[in-house]
């Protein structure tokens, strides 16, 4: 009597299955492929996100921070705006770029006085009912807000009105408001998360 012994293989093996456990094991290893291709393509993305705004920026965050900076997370959101934006790559962008603030570039004096007048007079402050309260911890930051979108905010027509009047003639403007910086606080580099908005600082 002969005995005859052969090695079945995982694939017959699989093949010798019944038709529904075989198409169960299939759709398993299926999803463990797709899964595998998620994780690639978002560390592929998240490492051409740190490429790329290494290359672009000329002042740069040391890599250790870049790895974790929000800036890195919204390249992929931001890229169109990197690409289509016909505003130079350049600290300060001159205003050639937005003829509407033009009005507020020939009033800046205007806007000062008003400015100053509620610096002095208590009404630049810190507040937790703010839009992004966290901006304005530990003290470094007091100010008053002109305008937040489509928000009408009363105190600003009432305690700042030349300035309202000039805002109101600039209907692409959606945030405006008086800023101080505290005595002895710094900014820091930072990078704004996206490049959809043009902020215009008078010192």
């Amino acid at each position: 009597m002969a005995i005859f012994a052969r090695r079945i293989c995982p694939l017959e093996t699989a093949l010798r299955l019944e038709p529904a456990v075989r198409i169960g094991h299939n759709h398993c290893i299926v999803s463990e492929q797709i899964s595998m291709y998620i994780i690639i393509t978002v560390l592929a993305i998240y490492l051409l996100s740190i490429i790329f705004i290494r290359i672009r920026n000329k002042d740069r965050f040391d890599l250790t921070r870049q790895l974790s900076d929000f800036s890195t997370f919204m390249v992929i959101f931001n890229l169109p705006a990197y690409l289509l934006s016909k505003v130079p790559i350049q600290p300060f962008a001159d205003i050639k770029h937005f003829p509407d603030l033009q009005i507020l570039e020939d009033n800046w004096e205007v806007i000062r006085d008003e400015a100053m007048a509620l610096y002095d007079s208590g009404h630049i402050a810190v507040g937790e009912d703010l839009p992004a309260s966290g901006f304005y911890k530990n003290g470094r930051w007091k100010s008053f807000y002109l305008k937040s979108y489509d928000n009408k905010i009363p105190s600003a027509y009432e305690l700042a009105p030349k300035t309202m009047a000039l805002i109101n003639q600039v209907p692409s403007m959606r945030m405006a408001l008086f800023a101080a910086l505290m005595p002895g606080k710094a900014l820091k580099k930072h990078h704004d998360p996206l490049p959809l908005h043009c902020v215009t600082r008078w010192v």
